[in-house]
């Protein structure tokens, strides 16, 4: 379920979000929901 709340985030992710989320996504050793709302977080 944790994986597809952020499938969901990069589908309705646009401009400079969805650039934004493209580079997290590769540096990311792990993506994970918890670590992914910290990071947006922080």
């Amino acid at each position: 379920m944790a994986m597809e709340k952020v499938r969901i985030v990069s589908i309705h992710s646009e401009g400079k979000a969805l650039e934004w989320f493209q580079g997290y996504e590769t540096s990311v050793k792990e993506l994970n929901w918890n670590t992914f709302t910290a990071d947006v977080i922080v």
